[in-house]
Order: C-alpha cells, then sequence, then structure tokens
C-alpha cells in the first residue's frame, strides 16, 4: 500500500502542529506534504503494529532503519539512541487501564528532533492523552524540549502511587509475620517479589536513559528542559532505591518464612524422636515377652499381664524423668 496521504494512512491516530504559543495548528490530512511543510512543531502519533506505518516511516520521515526498527520493534526495553539531528528514546509506562495490571509496563517510542516529533504505540498510553488533551486546551509544549520533559513527567508521576503500594503491602506482610501467620505470608510475599522484579526490570534502566538525555547538547533542549529531566531522574533514582530496599525485605521475610518452617518441621521431627525413644526399650521388652517358647515367666499367673503393664508405665515414666533431667525436652 502506498501512502499517498497522512488521510489514507491508517495507521496515523494523532497529527498536529504546535505553534510557538503551544496552540494546535490543523493539518491538512489530504496534502501529502502536510507533515513536511509549514511552521511550528511537527507531532505524528502513530499505531506501531498497523502494516503501513513502516512503510511510512521508511518513505516519508529520513530515519534510518534502526531507529524505525526500534519505534516498530514488538519487544523493546528502555534505551536512547543519539543522532546527529535527534535523539530516539525508548521509555516503559504504566498499565493504568481496567482490568490491565500496572506492571505489565506499556513501550512508548518517540523519536525527537527541533522540528517534529514522531512517537509510536502497541497499546494506549495515558501520558500520550494528557499531551494532546493539554494541546487542544491551547496549553500543550511550545518546544521539542518541553514535549521530552512534559511526557517523561507524566509517566514517571504515575508511577510513584503504585511503588508506594507495593511497599505498604511489604509493610503488611510484616506485621503479619510478627503474628506468625506464615500461610498468609507466603502467599502474598510471592506476589510482591513478582511485581518488584518486573519493575525493577523496566525502571532501572530509565534512570540511564534519563542521565544520558541530561548529558546530550541540543540547541532545542533548554537549561530549563535540562533540569526537569534532573527532577525526573532523581525521581526514577528513589524509585529505584526503593524497588531495592522492597526487593530486600521481601528476601529478609523470605529467609523468616524458611527459618519458621525450619523450626517448626525440626521441632515435630524432635517429638517424633523422643517419642521413638521412648518407646523403643518398651518394643523390645514386648517383643521378648511375646515370644512363644517355653520358660516364659507368668505364663500360668492370670495378673501377670497387668504386671507387666504396670512395669512397662514405670520404665516409661523414668525414661521421661531422665530426659527432663537432662532436658533433652
Amino acid at each position: 500500500m502506498k501512502v499517498n496521504t497522512l488521510e489514507n494512512h491508517e495507521g496515523l491516530l494523532y497529527a498536529k502542529r504546535i505553534s510557538p504559543e503551544g496552540c494546535q495548528i490543523d493539518l491538512d490530512l489530504d496534502d501529502p506534504k502536510a507533515h513536511k511543510s509549514g511552521s511550528g512543531l511537527l507531532w505524528l502519533h502513530m499505531c506501531a503494529i498497523h502494516p503501513g506505518t513502516r512503510e511510512f516511516l521508511n518513505n516519508e520521515t529520513g530515519l534510518d532503519e534502526i531507529v524505525v526498527n526500534a519505534l516498530l520493534a514488538e519487544e523493546t526495553r528502555p534505551r536512547i539512541l543519539i543522532r546527529k539531528e535527534g535523539i530516539m528514546v525508548i521509555v516503559r509506562a504504566m498499565n493504568l487501564h481496567k482490568n490491565e495490571t500496572p506492571e505489565d509496563m506499556i513501550s512508548l517510542r518517540m523519536w525527537i528532533d527541533s522540528k517534529r516529533i514522531i512517537t509510536t504505540r502497541r497499546r494506549d498510553i495515558m501520558a500520550i492523552e494528557d499531551i494532546q488533551s493539554a494541546i487542544e486546551q491551547d496549553n500543550g509544549p511550545k518546544t521539542a524540549g518541553e514535549f521530552l520533559t512534559m511526557i517523561t513527567n507524566r509517566v514517571y508521576a504515575r508511577m510513584e502511587p503504585h511503588i508506594e503500594d507495593l511497599e505498604d503491602c511489604v509493610s503488611r506482610v510484616e506485621e503479619s509475620l510478627a503474628l506468625h501467620d506464615v500461610d498468609n505470608v507466603s502467599e502474598k510475599i510471592g506476589h510482591i517479589r513478582i511485581r518488584t522484579a518486573v519493575f525493577r526490570r523496566y525502571i532501572i534502566p530509565q534512570s540511564n536513559v534519563l542521565e544520558a538525555l541530561i548529558k546530550v547538547k541540543f540547541s532545542w533542549l533548554s537549561e530549563e528542559n535540562i533540569e526537569h529531566l534532573v527532577e525526573s531522574h532523581d525521581r526514577v533514582t528513589r524509585y529505584v532505591e526503593t524497588l531495592n530496599d522492597i526487593r530486600d525485605r521481601a528476601q529478609i521475610i523470605n529467609d523468616e518464612i524458611t527459618k519458621l518452617n525450619d523450626a517448626k518441621l525440626n521441632a515435630m521431627t524432635y517429638m517424633f524422636s523422643v517419642a521413638a525413644t521412648i518407646f523403643l526399650p518398651l518394643t523390645f521388652i514386648t517383643g521378648l515377652m511375646g515370644i512363644n517358647i517355653g520358660g516364659m515367666p507368668g505364663v500360668d499367673r492370670s495378673e501377670a499381664f497387668w504386671i507387666f503393664t504396670l512395669a512397662c508405665i514405670v520404665i516409661a515414666a523414668l525414661q521421661i524423668m531422665i530426659f527432663k533431667k537432662f532436658k533433652w525436652f
């Protein structure tokens, strides 16, 4: 399929020019050159899974193959790719849609240069919706640098409540453990460790991405933009530290659960060992007295059974007294 106009390109989800004042300028979607001409900042938001998106990016944007592949890749990790004219940035955002889990993080891919922004996604992202809403209210980003700082701020601000919730879950589990509610704790701590591992997998690399963004030098990235990126980096660093703390606390809890279970098992094993030790000599005596040969004492006496039973009880009592004296149980 040859994409002759923006209107015919179904992979295009959003197309706007943003004036230097932050106002939106509608594009003429029938004009095949609409995305190449005009003043202001161009923003194209595209569907990464649409079959025509790759053709459009290859033929109409001038981006190299590595950048295009990164914008359309099925699986991505947070990363940054610097080119002479701009940068390609991939971040992960929380999945906050209904009936979804936040740790199923959504990939947002961005190409940013001085005059245009191209974003692609496979699933809807609330941070993109925030920017769209701001532009429609004439309060959108005025430069590419503002777009970058605004969207990273939206992405990372939404992470905080969920990381705090995870931290609260660990605190509640620690309280349950203090009450020795091991069965309930074991189930919860496993879920917490899985969530923490997923968050760390995608949030830790984003700290490196932001650190690299702070160091890049482009005319469209102002000192104020850099300051906002520094704030975002500090925020993400705090998230990473919190996740590391949650991971360590979860490991300590898991170790405590193991120790409690081992202690419980050892106590049960010890009691069985004591019982076996007490009955071992009694078993020997009963076995000895049960042999069916001549000369067994008490065979002709009716009270012999009760005497033997009483003797076994006395022997067992003596054993228990000896065990207690030596503090064997």
